[in-house]
């Protein structure tokens, strides 16, 4: 059965320590991944049904990466958006949707008030259940350019086949080094972090789109893959012009938007 992070157990085994998500101070492990999403799985295992929307907010790239991948795994479907951006308020866009946003700090708060706290491993739980790949797990939203955004929504098999094309036609490898800088609203942000994870390839996040920053992160990991929006590349090549740096590392820079 595939599905979108079904090969983190893989990519965590032993032998698996090396980096596999950054942003900014922050690392973290494949092993460490894996214990965050199981963690959450958990969580959403007895705070939400199965198929359950849950809402995850993109203001903190480094948490909502994990968010997204664990409710994914867990069968649950992700609404990723920053609502801010989304010219949405948030009471609006949970009532939209039919969702209710989770932080990690907010799942911890809600099973240690129950009693049953990320740390309470004393039972075995059996293994839940698995999304198939027909099944929904990532809702987005449109950018609103051209009216009030529109939400729209993707399967696991829709991008797994997709992940698929683009190790074709790019040659994308686990080893690559992949930098996605900008915000996990934005769909094609999104599909290059979990592209990157799904391959085993190490990922760099930004917090924020500052180019020059983003530049230095880019040298000093060695960034092989960029995943951009045109706007975005123009202001990086225009900081790396001013800067006078080159990036001999990067084969594929992959662009969409306007």
């Amino acid at each position: 059965m595939a599905f979108v992070g079904d090969t983190l157990d893989r990519h965590a085994s032993p032998g698996g320590g090396g980096i596999a998500v950054a942003c900014g101070g922050n690392r973290l492990s494949w092993q460490d991944l894996l214990e965050t999403t199981s963690r959450v799985e958990d969580a959403l295992g007895q705070l939400e049904a199965p198929g359950a929307r849950i809402g995850i907010s993109t203001r903190q790239p480094y948490e909502a990466i994990r968010l997204v991948l664990a409710v994914a795994r867990s069968g649950r479907v992700a609404v990723v958006a920053e609502p801010a951006q989304a010219g949405f308020p948030e009471a609006d866009l949970r009532a939209a949707l039919s969702v209710r946003f989770w932080s990690l700090t907010a799942l911890d708060a809600v099973l240690k008030a129950r009693g049953a706290g990320a740390a309470d491993t004393g039972a075995v739980r059996p293994e839940p259940p698995r999304p198939n790949a027909s099944d929904p797990f990532y809702i987005g939203l449109t950018s609103g350019s051209t009216g009030r955004p529109k939400a729209f929504q993707r399967s696991h098999g829709s991008w797994l086949t997709s992940f698929a094309a683009c190790e074709d036609a790019f040659g994308l490898t686990p080893a690559d080094r992949v930098a996605v800088p900008g915000s996990l609203s934005h769909s094609l942000h999104l599909f290059g972090a979990l592209h990157a994870l799904h391959m085993g390839a190490r990922l760099d996040l930004s917090a924020g789109f500052r180019p020059r920053g983003i530049l230095k992160t880019m040298r000093a990991a060695g960034t092989t893959v960029l995943y951009a929006t045109p706007t975005q590349l123009d202001l990086l090549l225009r900081a790396a012009r001013a800067g006078g740096l080159t990036f001999p590392d990067v084969r594929r820079v992959l662009l969409s938007g306007a």
